[in-house]
């Protein structure tokens, strides 16, 4: 299930995704499909793609900011510009955890070499996929610590447990 698009990068693993909506698809996910730790598969467009997981959501608000008047009434808005009223959304962060074919094979855990274009589909892992994921890693899980404010996260999370 397509849950979002990328949108930007922080880093090498560190991947930025807007949530899509209504403007984008007839049935756009729920709030349960993008939760924390939800795992993920972003095509590469090389025949294979990387697997991730979520570790962060943020919300965008721009008329938060927007203390000035409207030119429009929210009803005339939805006629004239619906785009406009669809400015609010969802950011998803993505780490990368390892590399994946789109039906499961060839599963590696680690940093993966591929860089994610902008614009790419971002789609929940079936369970299918993360048992073909963690298979080979039954008993451990290597997950890319090299970028210092990752590992910065992950640091705050065990203090915080």
């Amino acid at each position: 299930m397509k849950i979002a698009t990328v949108v930007s990068s922080n880093s090498h693993i560190d991947y930025i995704a807007r949530v899509i909506d209504s403007l984008d698809v007839a049935d756009p996910p729920t709030v349960d499909d993008y939760g924390f730790g939800e795992l993920v598969w972003i095509d590469t467009n090389n025949g294979s793609g990387v697997v991730g997981a979520v570790y962060n959501s943020m919300l965008m608000n721009p008329d938060y900011a927007g203390y000035g008047p409207r030119l429009s009434s929210k009803p005339e808005l939805e006629t004239f510009s619906p785009d406009f009223l669809n400015e609010q959304g969802c950011l998803l962060a993505i780490v990368l955890l390892g590399t994946m074919n789109e039906n499961g094979g060839d599963a590696t855990q680690g940093i993966p070499t591929p860089v994610v274009p902008v614009g790419q589909d971002v789609r929940l892992l079936t369970e299918d996929e993360m048992g073909k994921f963690h298979s080979r890693y039954l008993q451990h899980l290597f997950l890319p610590v090299s970028d210092l404010e990752f590992h910065f996260v992950l640091l705050n999370i065990q203090l915080r447990i």
